[in-house]
């Protein structure tokens, strides 16, 4: 019995003391790193999906440290709390897709409510004290499978693609022994590491390359925009929300500009990349009245997402 255990756990068993050391400060730096986000989100609905990514790099990096640490912790238990851990990086993608005032911040309520129901599984196996793993159910896998995909798709059409790719793979991962058990062998991957640290890695990796695209202030294209001069600013503000806010709800706020405009009768439509115009054969003349027009729908419909004073919230909201 004592090998059989031994076999199933080893590919994410208890990690040498330099792992262990490692996964922690890789788990910190996520965490800083999303906080650092957090300031610089304050304002808009975006801070809470950072205090949720926050959170959950540090209770991943608190489990390893915990089954380090504490002797005498089964096979099972040490499964059951690392996918705990794991399940909770979901809660910052549900946290992005209610980030709408005024039902943001009783959407975390859902967001917590969905890393219980994740945590369904675990609790059950702990209980019943069933097995040396943890076992997920097919319509589980399913359902872990379909997050993992749902916040790749939420940021690949976005500046942030080269994040959510590494992102997804480090879930992946993370949740290998769940998803997939007995695919991948008891050996370390490349390197001479656990598929733990690679996890870890990936998913330092994106935050490192969203932090780092902050930075970087965009350049916008002359082509992009009819007389980009006069929608500049309303095209990075555009922009700026895409990649922050995703796909999702780009393709939803982008529906109700083009409805406007089309009631309008405005010569341009928004696209995800920017504004185009309806007929490309013919020159489009970007008036002011256009301009102020532009800006004051964008101003009742992003007042809801991005930081209040910034928006002056219109009187004929669109809601």
């Amino acid at each position: 019995m004592s090998v059989t255990i031994a076999t199933n756990v080893v590919l994410f068993g208890p990690p040498s003391q330099r792992e262990t050391v490692g996964v922690c400060i890789i788990a910190s730096a996520i965490a800083l790193l999303l906080l650092y986000g957090t300031r610089r989100a304050a304002g808009t609905t975006l801070a809470a999906p950072l205090l949720w990514g926050a959170l959950s790099a540090s209770v991943l990096g608190l489990v390893e440290l915990t089954l380090y640490s504490l002797e005498g912790i089964s096979p099972l238990g040490q499964s059951a709390l690392r996918y705990l851990a794991a399940a909770g990086t979901f809660c910052p993608l549900m946290a992005v897709l209610g980030a709408k005032r005024p039902q943001d911040r009783g959407w975390q309520w859902i967001v917590l409510s969905l890393w219980v129901v994740l945590a369904i599984p675990a609790i059950q196996s702990l209980l019943t004290g069933a097995g040396s793993q943890l076992e997920l159910p097919g319509i589980w896998k399913g359902f872990l499978g379909i997050l993992i995909v749902m916040g790749l798709l939420n940021y690949l059409p976005t500046r942030h693609w080269m994040a959510a790719l590494p992102f997804a793979c480090g879930q992946c991962l993370l949740l290998a022994e769940y998803l997939a058990p007995g695919r991948l062998s008891g050996k370390p991957l490349e390197g001479g590491l656990q598929p733990t640290t690679w996890s870890y890695l990936l998913i330092l990796a994106a935050a490192v390359i969203v932090w780092l695209q902050s930075l970087k202030e965009r350049s916008l294209q002359i082509e992009e925009v009819p007389q980009a001069e006069m929608l500049a600013a309303q095209l990075r503000r555009w922009l700026k929300f895409r990649d922050g806010w995703g796909a999702f709800w780009t393709a939803r706020l982008m529906a109700r500009v083009n409805q406007t405009a089309e009631i309008q009768n405005w010569p341009v439509r928004l696209w995800p990349s920017g504004f185009k115009a309806v007929d490309e054969s013919q020159p489009v003349e970007v008036t002011e009245e256009l301009a102020a027009s532009i800006k004051k729908t964008l101003d009742a419909l992003l007042w809801r997402f991005e930081r209040v004073e910034e928006v002056p919230r219109a009187s004929d909201v669109i809601d």
